[in-house]
């Protein structure tokens, strides 16, 4: 039988050797230095070109075992079997053959099966000693003292960035000086009946009508003054003259006063009763009555263009847009322009330079056009970032419709990330935002400057080191790093110190800090022994034992055994699952002894193929340490006294909360059992805003952190474990616009928010990542809502049905994607909603002041099918089995919603006053944060009939 090589995908064996074809040692070694190995541990042999000819074909090099090079900087790769036989990665041996016949077959130390020269065997002496290569030669006698040192090097280049060539406002300008402007009377109009004479006409009565007003304002203003300096010279010159009779001076005078000022009833025969005529008026009164007159025609004139504006909207809005007057501006009004009743031609992109001038207006009272104005320009808007022209976009947002947050969103998403950067740092004041922008646009230096204004020391630094300085970007780290460990973010600090600073040992010895501390304690060991088990073979269960021995008290026993559970069922190492097994049967053994059944249950999980060693496990707590009986009443864990919990949500088999400490805010993960998991997210200024967290299972698998001045930015994905069944991601939404009124996830994947501006309500639609999609304008008579009166409250607006639900003062609202609207009217003030599940009929219980309502939402209308008689309470909340907690104070009432009116089914006495109600995943079951952070959980069946 002959072996020959036979071709073969990879056969995923990795590459324990290389052939390097040709006969120069220097192309060996520009070939071995690509693959960034030490060459010391490798072993190179010399490959003949055939079996009968010597002469050098290449060299075949052996790498050491822990020391492989990138596969991808190999040509041609080999795969090591039977221990000494070097064959092509893909290529196997045909027939096939068994391994122990194989290494019966090898003869030499080492054999290279090579797919044209054959088998080749060498032994340990052919190995190639590289000194061999090396010739020295003699050396020359030449003095070399008297040599000129040369030119000296320039200095090194410390960083290369780039410089603006022109401001943004500038290449705005010179945007907008490319289109022409022109009136909007030169378009041509849509009416068959006038014609060209009829319209050239018109231009020559306009003019001719602006010449007379002209020419009677400058007699109504200069006329009198010559009059009377006239008057004065006659006067003047009859007195010298001497000749001119006392008692003619006061007809004079009044007479001249008649003529100037229509001075009623001088001169005039019938007295009291005579009657003024329009002859009679004087030359003001005619003035006034014909600038009244104008006026009116100017208001006709201005009804005409705004009612062809609109029709030219929908017929070409690109041509539409140059005539579009803006509604609303912080910048509008600076003064007063000339009165006009003709739209101008305008620039449609974006004008940073534009933004926050001092420019005259003038001012048209627009009416009913206002609504319809704005929504042809959101829609104009809508349509011009589907197409990408975000430019357009922005100019619709900024200048038309006063909307700087969404100018600057659209801006981003078109790349234009100066522009927006300005916009948010000078108009909206929002630095943070800015300094994304900048980093963004990779304007690395004016974005570290923001970030160290904003005291984020780690973002400064990450920037600094993109741009190569090494020194300032360590300074920055530590200066993070110590941060976070004088707030007790150990494992936080010990990423930072591996990840980024490169100080492994460092690390692991503040993760072995985090270990002894209480927040993040598992999470810090399961960290170091990663890091253990990565630095060297074996090192995970000599780790794991040092830890057992040095440093597990008796309180963080089961802890300890929790992460060695962990880390054994993802080590499968014969030797550490040897150690594990040992330490876990030791450390049980120690615990039960002590009367402490904590580990028992988590022994199973390092002997998994024992499938009876969980039930014998608790026969054994409940018998031999003969424990009490199990007592039916309330279930309570704590959570951290020195927080201040500022919101609390369910998640599936979840409970999400965010809280703050002195002005750390923090984000906790916890399951019904107690196990919770401290995150934290970033140092806030002492403002007093208040921050929620919004969760809606049914649409989401994202947690939302919102606030009106929200300053963090969270994107985070928490995997699922053996605590937690279900992934989520931890977001944060901080492109709030202006006059925040509620925000919400909605059920096209995304967030939406509902805000005013100075004149209109209006509903905006974002993606996760900020991203302005659509905008639209709502509409509602209603004469109790003031949304210019309301604060911001996110938790207001939830999205159930194809619909969004809102309250504000006595009104429960409802309002389509687009923003139509529509609402359901109380008699007093509504406090708070709750709304059934995304998959529960849709029901909605509504509190306020004096009452609970229960509303029912229809097709074409919200009735309200039952009302709770003279109730008072804090908070309400709809369970899914078709009940109604209501609590106030230590007080919480059960209500059952099955039949055709609310009956009470128990009441429960809490230890402390009620803080929140949170619905709990197992049904019938109820949960409430009371006042001492303590979270109690009922079984409400147990309290039937209480």
């Amino acid at each position: 039988m002959e072996l020959q090589l036979k071709y073969k995908e990879s056969q995923g064996a990795p590459a324990m050797g290389a052939f390097i074809p040709g006969s120069s040692p220097r192309d060996w070694l520009t070939e071995i230095g690509s693959w960034k190995v030490p060459l010391a541990t490798l072993r190179c042999f010399v490959m003949p070109a055939s079996l009968a000819d010597n002469r050098t074909s290449g060299l075949f090099v052996v790498f050491a075992a822990k020391i492989l090079p990138d596969p991808s900087k190999l040509r041609h790769p080999y795969r090591l079997t039977a221990d000494r036989l070097f064959l092509p990665v893909q290529a196997s041996l045909y027939p096939p053959i068994d391994t122990s016949e194989l290494k019966a077959l090898l003869l030499w130390d080492l054999q290279v099966f090579h797919p044209v020269i054959g088998l080749v065997g060498f032994e340990a002496k052919d190995e190639l000693q590289w000194a061999q290569l090396i010739q020295l030669r003699q050396a020359e006698t030449t003095d070399w003292s008297l040599a000129h040192p040369g030119i000296p090097l320039p200095p090194p280049l410390q960083m290369i960035g780039l410089e603006t060539e022109e401001a943004p406002a500038e290449v705005m300008e010179e945007l907008k000086a490319v289109i022409n402007p022109r009136p909007l009377s030169e378009i041509p109009v849509t009416d068959a009946d006038e014609n060209v004479m009829a319209r050239e006409g018109k231009k020559a009565l306009n003019w001719l009508s602006k010449i007379g007003l002209y020419l009677l304002l400058f007699f109504i203003l200069l006329g009198p003054v010559i009059l009377i300096l006239l008057g004065v010279c006659l006067l003047v010159v009859l007195f010298k003259a001497g000749n001119f009779p006392t008692g003619g001076l006061i007809p004079l005078l009044v007479i001249l006063a008649r003529v100037l000022f229509n001075i009623p009833g001088l001169f005039s025969s019938g007295g009291r009763g005579a009657v003024t005529t329009s002859n009679q008026q004087g030359i003001f009164g005619r003035a006034k009555q014909w600038i009244n007159q104008r006026l009116e025609d100017l208001e006709k004139q201005r009804d005409s263009e705004l009612k062809r504006l609109v029709n030219l909207f929908d017929q070409n809005t690109d041509e539409a847009l140059r005539y579009a007057i803006p509604l609303s501006s912080p910048y509008l009004n600076r003064g007063t322009a000339p009165a006009s009743g003709k739209l101008g031609r305008r620039s449609t992109l974006f004008n940073l330079g534009n933004l926050g001038g001092g420019r005259r207006v003038d001012g048209w009272d627009l009416g009913d056009y206002n609504l319809i104005l704005r929504q042809r320009y959101e829609k104009a808007a809508n349509e011009a970032i589907a197409a990408g022209d975000f430019k357009r976009a922005a100019y619709i947002y900024a200048h038309l419709l006063g909307n700087l947050h969404s100018a600057a969103n659209v801006l981003q998403q078109g790349k234009l990330y100066r522009e927006a950067a300005a916009i948010y740092q000078d108009h909206l004041k929002s630095e943070r935002m800015a300094a994304e922008c900048l980093e963004k646009g990779g304007l690395l230096t004016e974005a570290i400057t923001l970030y160290l204004k904003l005291e984020n020391p780690e973002k400064a630094a990450d920037l600094y080191r993109l741009l190569g300085k090494e020194t300032e970007a360590i300074r920055y780290y530590r200066q993070k790093q110590q941060s976070l460990q004088a707030a007790g973010e150990y494992l936080q600090a010990a990423n930072l110190t591996i990840d980024k600073l490169h100080e492994t040992e460092e690390g692991k010895a503040i993760l072995l800090q985090g270990w002894k501390d209480h927040k993040a304690a598992e999470a810090c060991l399961e960290r170091y022994l990663d890091i253990c088990n990565d630095s060297e073979n074996g090192g995970l269960s000599t780790a794991v034992s040092d830890i057992y021995a040095k440093h597990v008290p008796p309180l963080k026993r089961t802890s300890f055994l929790n992460v060695l559970a962990k880390m054994s069922s993802l080590h499968p190492e014969e030797q550490f699952q040897a150690t594990a097994l040992h330490i876990a049967y030791e450390t049980v053994s120690a615990q039960a002894a002590a009367g402490d059944t904590g580990g028992l249950k988590l022994l199973s999980r390092f002997v998994p193929q024992d499938r009876l060693l969980s039930s014998d496990a608790v026969r054994y707590a409940q018998h031999r340490l003969k424990l009490p009986p199990v007592l039916t009443g309330p279930k309570y864990w704590e959570l951290r006294k020195d927080y201040h919990w500022l919101s609390v949500a369910p998640y599936h088999d979840q409970l999400l909360a965010i809280g703050r400490k002195d002005n750390d805010l923090y984000f906790i993960r916890a399951n019904w059992q107690g196990k919770v998991n401290y995150h934290y997210l970033n140092n806030l200024d002492d403002t007093g805003v208040p921050y929620d967290l919004f969760v809606d299972p049914g649409l989401s698998d994202c947690a939302l952190i919102t606030s009106e001045l929200l300053d963090i930015k969270a994107e985070e994905k928490l995997q699922a474990d053996e605590y937690f069944e279900r992934e989520l991601w931890l977001r944060s939404f901080y492109n709030l616009p202006g006059g925040n009124l509620a925000c919400c996830l909605n059920g096209a994947g995304g967030v939406s928010k509902l805000h005013h501006d100075a004149h209109e309500l209006l509903l905006s639609h974002y993606d996760f990542k900020g991203n302005l999609l659509h905008s639209h304008t709502c509409k509602i008579e209603s004469d109790y809502f003031q949304p210019g009166q309301a604060r911001f409250n996110p938790r207001a607006m939830t999205w159930r049905k194809n619909h969004f639900y809102y309250h504000q003062d006595n009104l429960l609202l409802r309002f389509t994607f687009t923003g139509e609207m529509e609402f359901l009217e109380f008699d007093t003030p509504v406090l708070s909603y709750s709304l059934t599940g995304q998959h529960a009929a849709l029901k909605i219980a509504v509190l306020t002041t004096d009452n609970i309502f229960l509303v029912v939402p229809e097709l074409k209308k919200m009735r309200v099918a039952a009302r709770f008689r003279e109730i008072s309470a804090e908070h309400i909340c709809l369970l899914t089995d078709q009940r109604l907690v209501v609590t106030q104070q230590e007080k919480a009432s059960i209500y059952n919603l099955s039949g055709d009116s609310p009956v009470l089914q128990s009441t429960i006495h809490t230890a402390n006053a009620i803080q929140a109600i949170i619905p709990v995943p197992e049904r019938h079951h109820c949960a409430f944060l009371e006042n001492d952070r303590r979270i109690s959980i009922y079984d409400l069946n147990n309290f039937e009939n209480n």
